[in-house]
């Protein structure tokens, strides 16, 4: 029997929210660069179009719900469950850096999820900036289903008219993700594999700087 292995394929995603072309955005385009110049990964780059024709394809029972995020980041944070259940691989956001090969940190894993609570307390327990898994997971169906039961509920709450951070992060972001995490694997233990501008001390261990830059924040079209 053959083991389950993350594939070799770094997938990034790319709205043009801002109405700008990548390399307008420096840190994007580094970002995008480093990731295609990985020795023996494949890379995909997802447009808003690919992102919308992967789901009305391979997901059509959550296209009504695609379709009707309030926001186009939460787009962004939901297909990203698709594509890694889909394609299998590593999934890594547009303000991070690779510092060092991802081989050895893939190798004989089926999944990577990682966080920086040993720098800020308040934490996700689970981020989603940068995940790790093999191709055809049922963790990812399962996070779609409750994603969409999340949302239904978090939706139909009036003070999230307001706090639209908030709102993202617990309908579709990693505060979300870390409630799933919590209930369905409440040992699981995750890395600690990222460097942020919170790390005061260098370490051997970082495979992925963080620039943390979240764009989406202020952007009133998100």
């Amino acid at each position: 029997m053959l083991l389950e292995m993350i594939p070799k394929i770094i997938h990034q995603i790319y709205f043009a929210l801002y109405n700008k072309d990548l390399k307008e955005i420096k840190k994007f385009y580094e970002s995008h660069k480093v990731c295609k110049n990985q020795d023996n990964f494949k890379y995909i780059l997802w447009s808003e179009k690919d992102c919308e024709n992967l789901i009305n394809k391979h997901y059509p029972k959550y296209k009504s719900l695609y379709s009707n995020f309030r926001y186009k980041i939460q787009k962004i944070d939901f297909i990203r469950f698709c594509i890694l259940h889909r394609f299998g691989g590593i999934y890594i956001d547009l303000d991070m850096i690779i510092l060092q090969p991802l081989e050895s940190l893939i190798k004989g894993k089926k999944y990577v999820f990682h966080n920086v609570q040993d720098v800020q307390k308040n934490w996700s327990f689970i981020e989603n900036d940068f995940m790790c898994s093999v191709k055809n997971s049922n963790i990812w169906l399962d996070l779609m289903q409750h994603c969409k039961i999340n949302y239904k509920e978090k939706e139909a709450i009036k003070i999230y008219d307001t706090w639209v951070g908030r709102f993202i992060m617990q309908t579709t972001g990693p505060k979300f993700l870390s409630r799933y995490f919590k209930q369905k694997f409440p040992k699981y233990n995750p890395l600690r594999i990222v460097k942020t501008k919170y790390h005061k001390k260098e370490s051997k261990n970082f495979y992925i700087e963080d620039y943390k830059m979240n764009t989406w924040v202020n952007n009133k079209s998100i």
